[in-house]
């Protein structure tokens, strides 16, 4: 590998970082998004996914509409979109805590 960005050498010092992933609770974080999808049906079809939106209330009473035109179709999936914070956390490591490895040049 050619020496610069990422090249590991002898002078090259690896330590672990510790993080805090949390959601993001920043003030403009955009909302958390539910919608579901029928499982019976086929995962490019538009009749088979429901309407995206932030009240899971909102979202999951697509079911019941879905149903009553397919009451066959009795398996949904959940997807949900959540933004996430990742902090760098100051100090060393704590023992129990994950860590991802990053090498510094």
């Amino acid at each position: 590998m050619a020496a610069g960005v990422g090249a590991l050498s002898p002078r090259s010092v690896s330590r672990y970082l510790a993080w805090r992933i949390r959601p993001e609770s920043a003030e403009n974080t955009e909302p958390k998004i539910h919608q579901f999808a029928c499982t019976s049906c086929p995962t490019d079809s538009l009749e088979g996914t429901g309407v995206a939106s932030e009240d899971f209330e909102s979202a999951r009473g697509w079911i019941y509409l879905h149903l009553a035109k397919f009451p066959e179709h009795t398996g949904y999936r959940e997807s949900v979109t959540r933004h996430w914070r990742a902090d760098l956390l100051p100090g060393p490591v704590p023992a129990t805590m994950p860590v991802a490895p990053r090498v510094l040049p």
